[in-house]
């Protein structure tokens, strides 16, 4: 009798799998029958802990100096759970689609946000237009135009963001390109100023601030 079973273990391992699969199946009724209050306690655990859980936020910057790629981490920072950052020219539609929450970063250039971050806004709208979306921007003259700025980058897409924010940033004339070297002597220069102007507007508390507030805002869509 011994040795038929052993046979039979060995020449039909599906026959095998089948009663190993049956046997778990009676555990299971058997364990669900006498413990119905466990699993009732259990299913409201998930449910509690599903509504805690903070819904992927995807945000995408260009930049050009590193101002807005640095404010970018800080914002994430405050948001701290379930976020990527990534920079425009690494984002994939697959990016857009398993994301909740997408917000857009980019620099001020001429009153306006980089040809690299319009480019990818026409290319990508139909991911955010239908997703709740926030927008920042990040500028020398944050404190005077920024307001302007974001509203012109909400208004370039289209639709209306959830959360905006504008950030100072730092410029050093040292690494400018030759493109934009020359045309922010001729912006000081018309305001009277023979040199460029140096200065750091970087404030991470703003920036994770931000965030913090994106968190709280994911709490309540």
């Amino acid at each position: 009798m011994k040795m038929r079973l052993l046979r039979f273990a060995r020449n039909d391992h599906c026959s095998s799998l089948s009663i190993t699969s049956q046997g778990l199946i009676l555990i299971l009724l058997f364990f669900l029958l006498f413990t119905s209050s466990t699993i009732a306690e259990t299913l409201d655990f998930l449910n509690s802990y599903s509504q805690n859980i903070t819904p992927q936020v995807l945000i995408i910057y260009d930049s050009v100096y590193g101002s807005t790629e640095l404010i970018a981490k800080w914002i994430a920072e405050g948001i701290k759970d379930n976020v990527i950052v990534k920079n425009i020219n690494i984002t994939k539609e697959s990016d857009l689609r398993d994301a909740h929450f997408i917000l857009l970063g980019s620099p001020i250039y001429e009153a306006d946000v980089t040809e690299g971050m319009r480019d990818f806004i026409i290319k990508n709208s139909p991911y955010y237009k239908d997703k709740p979306f926030g927008l920042f921007v990040v500028c020398g003259t944050h404190y005077v135009h920024g307001q302007r700025w974001v509203d012109n980058f909400e208004k370039l897409i289209g639709a209306k963001a959830k959360i905006k924010g504008y950030f100072g940033g730092i410029l050093k004339p040292e690494i400018l390109n030759k493109e934009d070297k020359k045309l922010l002597e001729t912006y000081w220069r018309e305001r009277g100023i023979s040199n460029i102007k140096e200065y750091n507007y970087l404030n991470k508390g703003k920036a994770v601030s931000f965030g913090k507030k994106i968190k709280e805002l994911l709490s309540e869509l």
